[in-house]
């Protein structure tokens, strides 16, 4: 978990909801709703968007908002359920440090959410597969940090407010209860890390 610095793209305009590149297909295996998995809510969208509107001009604050608590509310927001409810909360970057490793040991970021999103049902799923509403890892030039896709832009805190990426920029991400129709694999296209401060991942 870092701050997420710049971001690789311009934000999307107030009120306009990024466009999906929807296939035919539903995703495969890795991309199915587990069986406790909550489902999303019937207003998810607007709820969503709301959750980021609010966040968009909002600066980056440890526990308050970084990109784990941004992320969690995105996912109350689309199923009314808030994944790290249960955590002891953190108000630096070392709280925060020590929070993920009484998750994952000495082990990154990623492991931690992969556990936290094992327990309420939603899968892992290869990026490309990301739809709007779903989580996602991305790299930075220090660090790692959580962003929400947002449809073809991802979006995570920063100083400013929200930062905003392409979403190939993700490496790692999660199904937030299956409910997003398959996307066509991403082109590949280069984006330009973000910076930020050091990670919080323990090598």
């Amino acid at each position: 978990m870092s701050r997420s610095g710049s971001g690789g793209v311009p934000p999307p305009p107030v009120g306009q909801r990024p466009t999906l590149q929807v296939s035919g297909q539903r995703p495969s295996a890795g991309g199915r709703r587990s069986a406790g998995a909550a489902a999303r809510r019937t207003d998810w969208p607007e709820r969503l968007e709301g959750v980021v509107e609010a966040a968009r001009h909002r600066p980056f604050a440890w526990g308050r908002h970084d990109c784990v608590t941004f992320a969690a509310a995105c996912i109350e927001a689309v199923t009314g359920r808030n994944p790290i409810h249960a955590l002891d909360p953190w108000h630096s970057q070392e709280e925060a440090g020590a929070t993920i490793r009484s998750l994952a040991g000495r082990q990154r970021l990623q492991v931690a959410i992969d556990r936290i999103m094992a327990e309420h049902g939603w899968p892992a799923i290869d990026p490309r597969l990301l739809g709007r509403g779903d989580l996602c890892l991305v790299a930075g030039g220090k660090g790692r940090f959580a962003a929400i896709c947002l449809g073809n832009t991802l979006a995570a805190p920063s100083e400013e407010g929200l930062s905003f990426f392409l979403r190939e920029s993700a490496i790692a991400a999660w199904r937030i209860d299956g409910g997003s129709a398959g996307l066509r694999p991403a082109g590949g296209r280069d984006v330009r890390a973000p910076s930020g401060r050091a990670p919080l991942e323990a090598s």
